[in-house]
């Protein structure tokens, strides 16, 4: 009797069995989307989320804080991105030779240090083959075409829009003017004349002499204070300074209820003149267009296809 029972229960299992991996199938062919009649799956979909939580292992805590589900529309999203603009290129007729792709994934085992073996090893443990990574790399340089055709290429960056754009952040390409100095500080005027003129003679040096006399700053180090801003000193500094040259020795001027010599040693004048950072800011506009025209492109291709979402 149990013998007959159990049979019973393996019949039942065999009986199943068949239901439930069907239903496990199903659910992996599950359509999750359609984009002009092109299915995304949610096996697809899965492979696309599994492998962005892999590339942003060491991104911040904080950055990974999205909910599951936020991160799988996400991903759904990008993907359907991706085919509209797949098919785009498509219907345009862009192709991709075989020696692009070879180059490409031969650039890639390069930067990689793999070898040919190495990489099909890399990609079998992602669960894909050579051969599929070889038609994700045709279909990248693909839509890479498309986007340098109907986006890069259509971006003009004018003189005006740079000077603009100049103006408008100035303040990120100044860099402070400098100045480095040596100072002798002294409370007798007509002693640091003839102190000058011994150092002019060259009887004394400028260090030697603020070591010995000095009773101003870094003294011990011959006067040597580095580098200022010139945006520091005082106004009585700076009109000195100006007339200086590196290596020059300033008329004694009244300076801090005393009397001062300074040495310029260095002058760094600031940059970020137009002229100077033109290109840095031409990148900067172009990239900003660039990003701008690709967002009003897949705009207008989201705008003209026909894209259902299941999830």
């Amino acid at each position: 009797m149990r013998r007959i029972e159990a049979w019973g229960v393996f019949l039942l299992f065999l009986l199943l069995l068949p239901v439930f991996a069907w239903g496990e199938v199903n659910t992996v062919n599950e359509i999750v989307a359609v984009v002009n009649g092109e299915p995304i799956t949610r096996f697809e979909l899965q492979n696309q989320v599994q492998s962005s939580l892999t590339s942003s292992a060491g991104m911040p805590e904080r950055q990974q804080e999205a909910s599951d589900s936020e991160r799988t529309r996400e991903v759904l999203r990008s993907m359907i991105t991706e085919v509209l603009l797949r098919q785009k290129a498509e219907s345009l007729g862009i192709t991709v030779s075989e020696d692009d792709v070879k180059s490409r994934v031969k650039r890639i085992r390069q930067q990689n240090d793999l070898s040919r073996q190495e990489l099909k090893e890399q990609l079998r443990k992602r669960g894909t083959s050579l051969e599929e990574f070889r038609q994700k790399i045709r279909e990248k340089i693909k839509v890479n075409r498309l986007i340098s055709i109907r986006v890069r290429k259509k971006v003009v960056v004018t003189e005006k829009e740079l000077r603009r754009y100049y103006r408008e952040h100035k303040e990120e390409y100044l860099q402070p003017r400098e100045v480095h100095l040596s100072l002798i500080l002294i409370r007798d005027r007509e002693r640091l004349k003839e102190l000058r003129g011994r150092i002019s003679s060259g009887e004394t040096s400028f260090s030697r002499a603020a070591r010995e006399y000095s009773l101003g700053p870094r003294a011990e180090s011959g006067g040597d204070l580095g580098f200022v801003q010139w945006k520091d000193l005082s106004q009585t500094m700076r009109d000195v300074l100006q007339d200086l040259d590196p290596g020059q020795i300033s008329p004694v001027f009244p300076l801090k209820g005393g009397y001062a010599l300074v040495r310029l040693e260095e002058m760094k004048s600031g940059g970020g003149e137009f002229s100077s950072v033109k290109d840095q800011v031409r990148e900067k506009v172009y990239t900003r267009k660039v990003r701008q025209r690709y967002r009003e492109y897949m705009e207008k291709l989201r705008s003209e296809a026909v894209i259902e979402v299941r999830l």
